[in-house]
Order: C-alpha cells, then sequence, then structure tokens
C-alpha cells in the first residue's frame, strides 16, 4: 500500500505583517495539496500581533503564540505543534514558487533514506 507524506509549513514571525501576507499568499498558491501552515508568533507586540492573527486565520493557517523570543524557538514551537512526515520552514520575508512544495515532497518520496533538503 502507497502512503503519502503529510507536509507541514512552519513559519517564525515577529512583526511584519506586510511581508506575512504575500509569503501565505505563495503558498497558497502552491500546487501541492493537502498540507498545513503553523505559523509561530514569537512575541510581538499589540495592536501589531491582532493584525498578524487576523492574516494567519484569514489565510487558513494555524497560530501558535509563542513567549521565548527568537525565530530558532519559534521554529522548534512550531515543529512541535505539527503533524506532518516532513517539515518545512519558511521565513516570513520569503515567497515560495508555486512548484517548491511538491518538488520538497517528491524528493523525499523518491528516496526514503534522505534526512534533509534546503535551497
Amino acid at each position: 500500500m502507497e502512503t503519502s507524506l503529510k507536509t507541514s509549513i512552519v513559519m517564525p514571525v515577529h512583526g511584519g505583517e506586510g511581508l506575512l501576507e504575500g509569503a501565505l499568499e505563495a503558498i497558497r498558491s502552491s500546487t501541492l495539496e493537502p498540507f498545513e501552515v503553523i505559523v509561530v508568533d514569537d512575541g510581538t507586540p499589540e495592536p501589531e500581533a491582532g493584525r498578524i492573527k487576523s492574516i494567519v486565520l484569514g489565510a487558513g493557517a494555524k497560530l501558535v503564540r509563542h513567549a521565548q523570543a527568537g525565530p530558532g524557538a519559534a521554529r522548534n514551537r512550531g515543529a512541535h505543534e505539527s503533524a506532518g512526515d516532513i517539515l518545512v520552514f519558511v521565513d516570513a520575508d520569503v515567497n515560495l514558487h508555486r512548484e517548491t512544495l511538491g518538488q520538497i515532497k517528491d524528493a523525499f518520496e523518491a528516496d526514503a533514506g534522505l534526512d534533509g533538503v534546503f535551497g
């Protein structure tokens, strides 16, 4: 029986709501289906945190608030919250190409010994 690997995208964010919108839009236009998106806000102060929440939930992503500042801690928290077999870490100022997530998944499904890819 063939199984398909589940993909989780983890995105740390601290402020930068304008960049976040573009990054989430690029992910939504991906050719890969299905996947989950977890945005980890690592302590953005109000009122910007409220705007980030609105953007994330409007994009159909999961929002996790994390008090410990820093992208590394936010990535770790997002990984802990994820349900995917494949974790894709993307910063909030990166707009992925439509094919990127599918190419990552294809690479892992083609090589069971593969531990990671980056680019």
